[in-house]
């Protein structure tokens, strides 16, 4: 989408000229990020000021290069921007907009075995990671896909009947949770990691996949796979329901999610890349 058609679209949006898409609204605002100017003055059209620094906006006005860069090339070429991105959720929400969580790599030959099933392999494009403080709260580490925090009390509610949650004492006693949202449009389908610490378990994970083409509300089974990214020693396997249903815990280190779903004659292969750590005493987002 060129950036004239952003603002078009926007523009029919707001004033309510024609219907927009909630797809379409999303693709048109990820674009009218990288023109600082443009969402400056729509801001303030709209009674909001801009808290844009001068990093934001020097990021910005560059972010389409930037999203065509390698990692290396990346933290050689920009280490200051890369820095900002680290530490701006709004930049990084642009700069992920902008270039896509995933980045498809070469489908594994499955014609041997199985002639009439196509494979689609696609790679979270950068890691997941977090760092827990001495507290047992998270905090988002590297430039990867951004992280909502999970409020305790609304975390502990869902889990709780609310006649337990008025006795007190869950917004004390429950820690932090991080949650990415991983949007794949191609398939229509959003992909939810969420991670909660707790001093005497470790790293709990949970993991689920939202379809939005499943007219009935039955979702399509999907396997989970997780492995060591050290020495790919298999931690879990099993179908993404099955593991929905236990607390699943993990120690610092680095792992990979492997979801596998079958739509029509199609094989769906998504990997995740997620690392975990923690520190007595740490300053992040």
């Amino acid at each position: 989408m060129k950036l004239r058609e952003a603002k078009d679209l926007i523009t029919h949006y707001l004033v309510g000229h024609k219907f927009v898409s909630p797809r379409s609204l999303r693709k048109a605002v990820a674009v009218i990020r990288s023109d600082p100017r443009y969402v400056n003055d729509l801001l303030n059209e709209c009674g909001r000021h801009s808290t844009l620094t001068k990093e934001c906006v020097r990021l910005r006005s560059c972010v389409d290069e930037l999203c065509e860069l390698e990692p290396t090339l990346f933290e050689k070429q920009a280490p200051e921007l890369l820095l900002h991105l680290e530490s701006c959720a709004d930049c990084r929400e642009v700069f992920w907009d902008l270039k896509g969580v995933w980045s498809e790599t070469t489908p594994l030959d499955t014609a041997a075995a199985i002639p009439t099933v196509s494979k689609v392999v696609k790679r979270l494009a950068t890691a997941m990671s977090v760092i827990a403080d001495k507290l047992g709260n998270l905090h988002q580490i590297g430039h990867g896909p951004l992280a909502r925090d999970i409020e305790p009390v609304a975390a502990a509610m869902s889990a709780t009947d609310s006649r337990d949650a008025d006795q007190g004492g869950l917004a004390e006693t429950q820690p932090s949770i991080k949650r990415w949202e991983l949007t794949d449009d191609e398939m229509d389908c959003a992909i939810s990691v969420s991670v909660q610490y707790e001093a005497d378990s470790g790293f709990q994970l949970s993991c689920e996949i939202g379809w939005a083409s499943t007219d009935d509300g039955t979702p399509l089974p999907t396997q989970i796979e997780i492995y060591s990214s050290d020495d790919d020693s298999l931690f879990h396997a099993g179908s993404i329901e099955d593991f929905q249903k236990e607390p699943f815990y993990l120690a610092p280190g680095a792992y990979r999610i492997e979801l596998t779903s079958q739509v029509q004659d199609t094989d769906y292969h998504w990997t995740l890349p997620i690392s975990f750590e923690h520190s007595e005493g740490v300053q992040g987002k």
